[in-house]
């Protein structure tokens, strides 16, 4: 999170009784006005936001409570009575889950209180193993539009390519794959790759086609039996990166922007959709607890 000292336990629970979507609890560890330990509780069914709000805000799904408190409790080696427990003065919470393995914090529905970071530590699975395996995708533009691809997008595991150590950017690409802690997943268009840095939690397509000098130019070495080879790779921003991110087990969102610290973002992608800016989801063909 935003300050140091400070931090947030989020768990997710089986729905409650007449509910199909899980349930959220979240718990800040933070302090007082007055410098001494301080904890606050809410717990809320998800929701899902509209693809609209997504556009609007980059929100993928949220939760929200009452904040709650406790006073007056017994101390670890004093006889128990019980705390007094109730809606704190802060009022309500709620927590927008963001792309890139982030949310924001905020207080009474309007005031953005700080962002934090998810750690796949703390998820039943690891990320790495839950983006393998066959997803459909679907494509959403902001005037409203709907198409769902017909072929079927297999993400599997691969070897990180030698030439990933060698990755050069011009002074205005915004992203460039890290050389270690990450892991490289085949993608089915060709020229792009996936990768999942596990340090960031971030899952990310860069696309590096072969023979293109519009996203960057290869570094290609030619053995004594004339074999051609990538050995290394120098990225420009006028390319398309992607950021993934897991909504559940069996969801996954794909937004595309310029790789440019330069360039305004969320403008409309012309050469992947004419019509207005998209974004993509991938439904996995089997869920995850039929496997």
């Amino acid at each position: 999170m935003e300050r140091n000292g400070a931090g947030w336990a989020i768990e997710r629970l089986p729905p409650l009784a007449g509910e199909t979507r899980p349930l959220y609890a979240g718990t800040l560890y933070t302090y007082g006005s007055g410098g001494l330990p301080y904890w606050l509780l809410m717990a809320g069914t998800l929701e899902y936001v509209g693809w609209q709000e997504y556009f609007r805000t980059g929100a993928t799904a949220k939760f929200s409570g009452v904040l709650n408190d406790g006073i007056n409790g017994a101390c670890p080696t004093c006889a128990y009575h019980p705390p007094t427990v109730g809606p704190s003065p802060y009022g309500t919470g709620e927590i927008r889950f963001l792309a890139a393995a982030e949310a924001d914090v905020y207080v009474n529905g309007t005031q953005r209180v700080e962002r934090i970071k998810t750690s796949e530590h703390l998820l039943l699975r690891p990320v790495a193993s839950l983006l393998e395996g066959e997803w459909t995708r679907f494509v959403y533009v902001n005037n409203g539009a709907v198409t769902e691809y017909p072929e079927t997008y297999v993400f599997s595991r691969i070897t990180t390519p030698a030439w990933a150590s060698n990755i050069t950017a011009e002074a205005n690409v915004q992203h460039i794959p890290r050389p270690t802690n990450t892991v490289w997943f085949s993608y089915p268009t060709p020229g792009w790759s996936m990768v999942y840095d596990l340090d960031s939690a971030t899952i990310r397509l860069y696309q590096m086609p072969e023979g293109s000098t519009n996203c960057g130019e290869e570094l290609i070495e030619v053995s004594n039996l004339g074999i051609r080879q990538r050995v290394g790779y120098n990225m420009k921003a006028d390319c398309l990166i992607a950021d993934l991110a897991l909504i559940d087990d069996n969801t996954l969102v794909e937004t595309f922007f310029y790789n440019s610290k330069d360039r305004i973002q969320n403008l409309s992608v012309s050469n992947l959709q004419n019509n207005g800016f998209a974004t993509y989801r991938f439904e996995r063909v089997r869920p995850q607890e039929q496997q």
